[in-house]
């Protein structure tokens, strides 16, 4: 419900007013997002605009921490955020009530990287040269599972040796996708999979432009657009049978805990390895800023670990303590 001046009066009212005129936010943010609110209004209830205060953003919290893990907690409120301050822009309210709001401390988990040797018994134990190229490509470049899964022949450029991450449109032959940072992003075709791409290519069917989709995924997806039936999920992620297929080939390489997300994770901490500067990482790695880059992969990196050790050593070596030996 809105007043007589056109402005929401509810908080309901003021989030379907600010999804309506914002066109620009991607699908899957938009699901987000009302997801969100909707818990937000499950939380404090259909509250006027006006009254809605930083003590409403606190009791949302705890609602949320009463259901999900801290980390969880903290997007949905990252989440809803954003409303309100197009709500200040725009002189609906006076100040953003979840300005003053304190985020969770989330444990920072340690990441998993994979060794040389599990990067190849992964590649060996692949089931097929797609899936060979799915794996290449995340380790190779880094891409996430649903750019590596929106990847079409126009993001392949072989003549200058690189994979372009780029959003899609709609299209008679695309449906339209946004990767996570929205940038477009300039990344190294490695010779191995430059060979595997070019035997995809040449056995496309007609008239299917993505490259890591099976002729029987990309025409289901198809029908189900044309038919609107299409979710943004499946936009984001095309293959929705891809976890158990890869699992099954962590089992058969012999390794026991790990996942598809873990082979970029590893690419980002080689980067970080070989010396080149963390913004130019960020920039790589699609990150949101450096300080991502740095709080998630810098502490895993073999060098700092062993520039740690060599300090550690020599502090110890005037204790007069041996150094164990077996």
């Amino acid at each position: 419900m809105s007043n007589q001046t056109g402005k929401p009066r509810t908080l309901s009212s003021l989030i379907m007013d600010y999804l309506a005129k914002n066109n620009a936010i991607s699908r899957s943010t938009k699901q987000l997002t009302m997801r969100a609110a909707n818990y937000l209004i499950l939380a404090v209830g259909n509250l006027e605009v006006v009254d809605f205060d930083l003590a409403d953003a606190e009791d949302y919290q705890n609602w949320l921490l009463g259901k999900y893990s801290p980390a969880t907690t903290n997007i949905y409120c990252k989440t809803v955020r954003p409303i309100f301050r197009w709500a200040v822009r725009h002189r609906n309210i006076e100040a953003d009530p979840f300005e003053n709001l304190r985020l969770l401390k989330v444990a920072i988990k340690r990441i998993r990287i994979y060794s040389n040797a599990e990067v190849q018994a992964i590649l060996d134990a692949a089931l097929n040269d797609m899936w060979r190229s799915r794996i290449i490509t995340a380790v190779s470049a880094g891409l996430r599972r649903g750019e590596v899964l929106n990847l079409t022949v126009d993001d392949i450029n072989f003549e200058n040796g690189v994979i372009y991450v780029q959003a899609k449109k709609e299209s008679p032959l695309t449906w339209s996708w946004q990767p996570k940072d929205r940038d477009v992003r300039t990344l190294p075709l490695a010779p191995q999979l430059n060979n595997l791409l070019v035997k995809l290519i040449t056995e496309l069917p007609v008239g299917q432009p993505y490259l890591m989709l099976t002729e029987k995924r990309y025409w289901h997806l198809q029908r189900l657009r044309f038919e609107s039936l299409m979710s943004g999920r499946m936009r984001e992620c095309p293959d929705e049978n891809f976890s158990r297929p890869f699992k099954k080939i962590l089992r058969r390489a012999g390794i026991k805990h790990g996942t598809f997300h873990d082979l970029r994770r590893t690419w980002v901490t080689c980067l970080l390895e070989s010396g080149l500067e963390p913004h130019a990482v960020r920039e790589l790695a699609g990150h949101s800023s450096v300080e991502t880059t740095m709080r998630f992969y810098a502490g895993h990196s073999r060098p700092i670990i062993d520039r740690a050790r060599t300090v550690a050593r020599n502090l110890l070596g005037a204790t007069g303590l041996e150094p164990a030996t077996s």
